[in-house]
């Protein structure tokens, strides 16, 4: 499992996606993001969270500043990892 801490603007774009390999749970940490997974938008305000399967498409938009998303990834993010990730 891996957790990666995202910092946005208002505005900010967390571009619609799918992972064929990982599983994720993303949670608003502060502020409020519009949260796409699949077929369905909502809202979504610091303490909410998401589930977002293998080869779903999902994506986020910031709607204030200093909002924090924090993503948890299942297996690890490989291509995240800096270096030789040990």
């Amino acid at each position: 499992m891996m957790l990666v801490e995202f910092q946005f603007d208002k505005g900010g774009i967390g571009l619609a996606h799918q992972h064929a390999e990982h599983e994720q749970i993303g949670y608003v940490d502060q502020g409020n993001f519009e949260i796409t997974v699949g077929n369905e938008t909502k809202i979504a305000k610091q303490g909410d969270c998401y589930y977002a399967a293998k080869n779903v498409l999902h994506g986020v938009a910031s709607l204030e500043d200093d909002s924090i998303h924090i993503d948890s990834f299942t297996p690890i993010r490989e291509d995240f990892l800096v270096g030789d990730g040990k």
